[in-house]
């Protein structure tokens, strides 16, 4: 599987762009590049996440209090995730 793949390779250490590095190797790990793409690209503001939801027209008033945008866009990219079968309920 994929995940047991890259576990077994050796770290680079050289690396200073986790970024670019899941990009330039997306044929080499499909499913986790587009997860970590997913993660590292997490907005630093709400906004993006407001507007996620709005063309959703998903109401979160009662999340905003609990959760950072970065906590919402996180169960996003979980539920993206889940739906490509990325991850089970049991991986979570």
């Amino acid at each position: 599987d994929e995940l047991s793949k890259y576990l077994k390779t050796s770290a680079d250490l050289k690396i200073d762009n986790a970024l670019e590095w899941w990009w330039n190797n997306q044929k080499k790990y499909p499913k986790l590049s587009r997860m970590a793409l997913c993660y590292l690209t997490i907005p630093s503001m709400s906004v993006g996440v407001e507007r996620l939801f709005s063309k959703g027209h998903i109401l979160v008033t009662h999340l905003r209090n609990g959760l950072s945008a970065a906590s919402i866009w996180e169960i996003l990219c979980l539920n993206d995730w889940a739906q490509k079968g990325y991850v089970k309920d049991k991986d979570v």
